[in-house]
């Protein structure tokens, strides 16, 4: 099994296809970051830590760990859902049958109006 997402898009596909599968998987990594803003602001009143404090001045304990692994999860999981956006709305709005998304999305068989000519 060969995603999309791992498959030589660029090379291969119309701009106007390449771009706008890019749109969604890009705008959700970059919504996870007021995500991951909002766990920080969070996680710094449960632990009365100063997010205004200097990085010198403070350990390097949970809230750091929680943070760096946060920001990996976050933008994992806001590529993840602009994928799955991206095959539900070929979906439920263009009529595409799921198996023509499973092929395309899961597969990377691109339908051949796709293609550069």
């Amino acid at each position: 099994m060969r995603l999309l997402i791992f498959s030589n898009l660029d090379q291969k596909c119309k701009p106007k296809y390449r771009y706008t599968f890019a749109i969604l998987p890009f705008t959700f990594m970059m919504a996870s970051f007021f995500a991951l803003r909002l766990l920080m602001n969070w996680l710094a009143s449960v632990f009365h830590i100063s997010m205004t404090a200097h990085l010198r001045s403070r350990h390097i304990g949970l809230f750091d760990i929680v943070t760096v692994l946060g920001m990996i999860a976050f933008i994992l999981a806001g590529f993840i859902f602009g994928y799955l956006a991206n095959a539900l709305i070929l979906y439920f709005f263009c009529g595409w049958s799921m198996e023509k998304v499973e092929d395309v999305f899961l597969h990377s068989n691109i339908p051949a109006d796709w293609y550069k000519d």
